[in-house]
């Protein structure tokens, strides 16, 4: 059953829905948050954050439901793999996907559970060290898939599609990296959240910039994340993390084609 559903998907197929489903949420980005048209920030006003930028790629929204589908299925796919090379008595290439059905099932239990946030609050942490602590966690994870790529490339990449999809998602998921931790400690989180901020207020104008204001002042009240800086963690990073978890899989359906052709 599982091995007839991995035969039917093409890793074309992954990346073309991808393409579609984020050039679709920034066309309805554009048309409703910044053009207003037909009034249809007026939709929104039933939401906490009536901005449909920070509805679609939320903690837990549509772009990240997506990406968890993307990341389990990429784990199942390369443990499927794994077991499909043991199989064949291909020992080194079974490690390699071995090693990245662990870091899937890492990077899916974290994103879907928010660990890392979880460890920060119940250990009290300021907020420099907490920044420090995602660092080394994204980088263990890093760690484990690029030590299999370093130690197995010879035999992985023989399939050049493959390992152009694997790049891809390493280039993606190591951005969406960087803005989760090391950028707010280097300062590259406030000039491209003010970049974005400065752009989309340009062309939403005077109704967009008081929706922006509104929810800044409620952010300030509480203690909660201002519109700059929700700009690059949702926007921005969920879209890396979307991508890089849709070559990875596609790396891992590829692969998939190739042993089966063989």
């Amino acid at each position: 059953m599982l091995e007839k559903i991995i035969k039917s998907i093409n890793h074309k197929h992954v990346i073309y829905f991808t393409a579609i489903i984020l050039l679709a949420s920034y066309i309805s980005i554009l048309l409703v948050d910044l053009l207003n048209i037909f009034n249809s920030r007026a939709l929104l006003q039933g939401l906490e954050i009536p901005i449909l930028w920070n509805y679609l790629f939320r903690e837990k929204g549509p772009i990240e439901i997506i990406q968890w589908i993307f990341l389990g299925a990429f784990t199942v796919t390369s443990a499927f793999t794994a077991f499909k090379l043991k199989e064949k008595g291909k020992r080194r290439e079974r490690i390699f996907w071995t090693l990245f059905a662990i870091a899937g099932t890492i990077m899916l239990i974290e994103d879907a559970a928010n660990i890392r946030h979880f460890a920060v609050r119940q250990l009290q942490l300021t907020w420099h060290t907490g920044k420090i602590l995602e660092l080394f966690f994204f980088g263990s994870i890093g760690i484990i898939m690029l030590a299999a790529l370093i130690r197995y490339r010879e035999e992985v990449f023989q399939h050049r599609t493959t390992a152009k999809l694997v790049i891809l998602g390493f280039i993606f998921y190591g951005s969406a990296a960087f803005i989760s931790g090391p950028s707010d400690l280097v300062g590259t989180t406030t000039v491209l959240g003010e970049s974005l901020y400065s752009a989309t207020t340009r062309i939403g104008g005077p109704g967009l910039i008081e929706v922006y204001e509104e929810v800044d002042q409620v952010a300030r009240e509480i203690g909660g994340l201002d519109i700059r800086y929700r700009l690059v963690d949702f926007l921005v990073e969920e879209s890396l993390e979307l991508l890089g978890a849709a070559f990875l899989l596609a790396s891992s359906l590829s692969y998939w084609k190739h042993i089966i052709r063989g």
